[in-house]
């Protein structure tokens, strides 16, 4: 299975969900190990158009993946803060 497919949620059960930290902050752990220019490399693919970009050759990106990457950091940053779990 996928890692990105939703199947893979039944396994954990009923996690209770949680505010995330503000994604737009997120940005400054995100360039502790990117450049600028990456992201906004990646920015720009994801919003090139209202279908689907391709980043390489296994990586497709829509016009909400920076989002969710951000509340991805995000949610990362908060569970290793409180020894909790990201998904």
């Amino acid at each position: 299975m996928h890692p990105e497919n939703q199947k893979r949620l039944v396994s954990l059960g009923n996690l209770p969900e949680s505010e995330i930290i503000d994604s737009k902050s997120c940005l400054k752990h995100i360039k502790l190990f990117h450049t600028e220019e990456y992201i906004e490399s990646v920015k720009a693919a994801c919003n090139k158009s209202a279908g689907v970009s391709h980043l390489d050759h296994d990586t497709i990106v829509s016009p909400g993946s920076f989002n969710a990457a951000l509340c991805a950091v995000g949610a990362t940053i908060m569970a290793s803060e409180t020894n909790g779990f990201a998904v």
